[in-house]
């Protein structure tokens, strides 16, 4: 009877992980950016080695390039990971919001302002909205191509 209840409870296991458990889009860009955030990327060699630094909150130096590889797996995952995407705007890390930045400018095709170096909500180049405005062009722009 337990050897029974052994196979079944297996079956079951195998079951569970194998049909049914595919992750959404938006669990895989939450599950990328997560590990973005723990600092686990992604080797990159196209474009590796070009263009300005930017530095993790631990001072860890991170290529412009680099970052933009990073966000090729998101723009890989296309429109539905938008709303994760959106999300990470705000993100107290600069690189993170980078990485947002630049996935949805590939996705949207919209490159609005956006102070990469700046904080949202926060005034730069005598601009206090400039956060504000980019979100709201790339909603409106997702609000008219989501077609869930």
């Amino acid at each position: 009877m337990k050897i029974l209840i052994f196979i079944a409870a297996t079956f079951l296991l195998y079951c569970s992980t194998s049909f049914g458990d595919e992750l959404t889009v938006e669990a895989k860009a939450a599950n990328l950016f997560k590990d973005f955030e723990g600092r686990k990327f992604t080797p990159v060699t196209s474009f590796e080695g070009s263009g300005w630094m930017m530095e993790t909150s631990n001072g860890a130096p991170l290529q412009r390039s680099f970052l933009q590889g990073q966000a090729k797996q998101i723009v890989a995952l296309g429109i539905e990971s938008f709303p994760v995407v959106f999300q990470k705007l705000d993100h107290k890390e600069m690189y993170i919001r980078y990485i947002a930045v630049q996935s949805l400018i590939s996705i949207t095709g919209l490159d609005p302002i956006w102070y990469y170096f700046g904080t949202p909500g926060e005034q730069f180049n005598g601009d206090l909205d400039w956060s504000d405005r980019a979100k709201e062009e790339w909603k409106t722009w997702y609000t008219k191509n989501n077609k869930k």
